[in-house]
């Protein structure tokens, strides 16, 4: 029942039901009607769930139940009220209970029992608790309205660190408290009969003054930002919250809490910024994610086909055509190098790039890195030593990505150790951790100049006389610092001109157990053909080249509709994949081979410049090679899927 309703005073009633007879609510309801009052609206209900319903649906004067019915009873309908929290006189209208009953019930907090036989005695009682009711709420109400000037003088108390103002309906400052000196560096009497917006800056006034207004007209609390003129000349951001009491003769206006917020704004100006630059640094990742994935289909044509002349299978070359093909294939090839650096940075700062960790032999590892740098060491006129202790032979690592990290550290040594000189990789267990030592005996670099080895674009002249112009894009170093860190390790360097460089990984010794459960090497099948799926013909003939140079006769397909077909009908030895396919992309045709019991056990290799190995090993590919693709790299994979002997 609303607060302004007196069903007293209008002798009308909304009266909820809790009976199961119908019969009963005729009787109830009449003998009010004859005891003078109206019923405006009423209800039965005989369930708790539709009781429940209705006290929260609807408001009601009083509530009348029987006490027992077959679903239901009064005792669980006055629980039900109380857990409502509601103030209504709760009777209850029986004839099967006797006196203790009554007893009992007007212990529980009924407000009155009325037997069915004696029913001239519901209207006066109904009158009687409604009376009481409405006298509950009127002191109610008091008790709320003086805890609500108990409430705004603790506020103003409580508020003390903050600058409290009273103004008058002039809007002249009559009392201010001593924290505005802090924030304006005006003492309180200096203020006090001046106008409340006379500090607030010139810009900022007009609004203040709206708002003020506003606050007087609407007699309604507002809280605003504004800038205070301090005393000394500078600006102050303050958070002012003002309540008009106007109403009050003992305030005679406005109260307003003044906060200094000056370090709030800061501080979100700061965030503001740091969230625009890290917007800004996530832009530039996906466009240079972008870029690098538009590159990689024609450098996929210019590396594959240079490597095929080079190699005399599209025909004899005269010398000076292979000197040509050779200069496409390294400018190529180092194209490549810097669009996969730009790839790799902008995956680990856009926090995409994951580690498929397995055991991995650092020795292979080393050797691998070796014979990639093999030809720049033989043109550099270097030595490459190597010491990597046998105990050392297993690491839980990203094989391919700590093949990356040595990659980069080894090509950086061998570009500025002048002919004759040594690059060393050598390891060692020290403590629980593993360290890795990448040296050369160069130029070294300038100690002013160390801090800015791993920063992103930034290129470094070497030190001495005789140092080399930096090249590159500046990039080899910060992600090899970042692929270090992914591995949970960390990379210092050290340098002295004249002497060298040396670059130390320290990875966590994280070793093979004593028994492992490795999946076992696929065995060379014995079936000639690879199945290529690929709707880019070009890229399918490249690739074609390369297996039927390792002794393998290329079926194709352009579709994934063919390719699943194919691979059912033929049983090709190895399907190779591409991911960018029309419709059905190739995650989805390698499901849908290995969901087919006929074509489950054939090896698929995913060629792709969509750079997601560890989705593609997921769903069941025994390797993922990005586009553009080598030649040995192909190889290498058709040997452990099923070259034939």
């Amino acid at each position: 029942m609303s607060e302004s309703s007196n069903p007293v005073a209008a002798k009308e009633l909304r009266v909820l039901f809790v009976e199961d007879s119908e019969d009963d609510e005729y009787f109830n309801r009449r003998a009010l009607e004859q005891a003078g009052f109206r019923i405006a609206h009423s209800a039965r209900v005989e369930t708790e769930a539709d009781l429940d319903a209705a006290l929260t649906n609807e408001e009601w004067d009083v509530v009348l139940s029987d006490y027992a019915m077959p679903e239901f009873s009064a005792p669980r309908a006055y629980e039900v009220l109380r857990r409502h929290a509601l103030d209504v006189p709760f009777i209850v209208v029986s004839g099967t209970v006797g006196e203790d009953t009554a007893v009992e019930m007007m212990k529980r907090g009924a407000h009155d029992y009325i037997v069915k036989g004696r029913l001239t005695r519901l209207g006066p009682a109904v009158e009687r608790e409604l009376r009481s009711t409405e006298a509950r709420r009127v002191q109610k109400r008091a008790q709320a309205e003086l805890q609500r000037i108990e409430e705004r003088n603790r506020v103003l108390l409580a508020h003390s660190s903050d600058a409290i103002s009273i103004v008058d309906a002039a809007g002249v400052i009559r009392y201010v408290s001593a924290p505005i000196a802090a924030i304006v560096g005006y003492a309180p009497h200096e203020l006090v009969g001046r106008p409340l917006t006379e500090t607030v800056c010139d810009e900022d006034r007009p609004d203040v003054v709206a708002t003020l207004a506003r606050a007087r007209a609407e007699v309604a609390q507002v809280t605003f930002e504004a800038r205070l003129q301090h005393k000394d000349g500078s600006l102050r951001y303050v958070e002012v919250t003002v309540r008009d009491f106007l109403h009050d003769p003992t305030i005679g206006g406005l109260v307003a809490t003044t906060r200094d917020i000056s370090q709030r704004r800061a501080m979100d100006e700061e965030r503001r910024a740091r969230l625009h630059a890290e917007l800004a640094n996530k832009t530039k990742s996906s466009f240079l994610a972008n870029m690098s994935h538009e590159l990689r289909t024609p450098l996929n044509a210019i590396i594959g086909f240079s490597e095929l002349m080079e190699t005399g299978l599209a025909g004899p070359l005269s010398p000076k055509q292979t000197s040509y093909v050779d200069n496409v294939l390294q400018a190529g090839r180092h194209l490549l190098r810097l669009v996969n650096d730009i790839l790799d940075l902008s995956k680990v700062e856009a926090g995409k790039l994951t580690l498929t960790r397995e055991w991995t032999s650092l020795a292979d590892v080393v050797a691998g890195v070796g014979e990639m740098v093999a030809p720049l060491l033989r043109q550099a006129d270097l030595r490459f030593e190597v010491e990597v202790p046998p105990a050392l032979s297993a690491l839980y690592v990203d094989p391919l990505r700590l093949k990356q990290i040595l990659f980069n550290l080894v090509s950086n040594g061998i570009k500025f150790t002048k002919p004759g000189g040594v690059v060393r990789v050598a390891a060692r267990t020290v403590g629980r951790r593993i360290e890795i030592d990448v040296a050369d005996t160069g130029i070294g670099v300038a100690a002013k100049d160390l801090h800015r080895l791993f920063q992103e674009f930034e290129r470094v002249e070497s030190s001495g006389a005789a140092g080399k112009k930096a090249e590159g894009t500046g990039l080899g170093l910060a992600l090899t610092k970042r692929l270090v860190e992914l591995h949970g390790g960390t990379i210092a360097v050290r340098s002295e001109a004249g002497v060298g460089t040396t670059f130390t990984i320290t990875l966590p010794d994280v070793r093979r157990p004593a028994h492992t459960n490795e999946r076992p090497s696929l065995a060379p099948k014995t079936v000639p053909n690879v199945l290529i799926v690929d709707d880019d013909p070009q890229a399918s003939a490249l690739i074609a080249q390369h297996v039927r140079g390792a002794g393998f006769q290329p079926l194709f397909a352009q579709t994934a509709e063919e390719a699943l077909r194919i691979a059912a009908v033929e049983r090709p030895a190895v399907v190779t994949l591409d991911i960018m396919m029309p419709n059905i992309d190739g995650w989805a045709i390698l499901e849908c081979l290995r969901h087919d019991p006929s074509t489950a056990d054939i090896p698929a290799i995913v060629i792709s410049v969509i750079d997601d190995r560890p989705r593609s090993l997921a769903l069941g590919a025994i390797a993922h090679l990005t586009k553009p693709v080598s030649r040995d790299e192909l190889h290498d994979v058709l040997k452990t899927a099923g070259k034939r002997e």
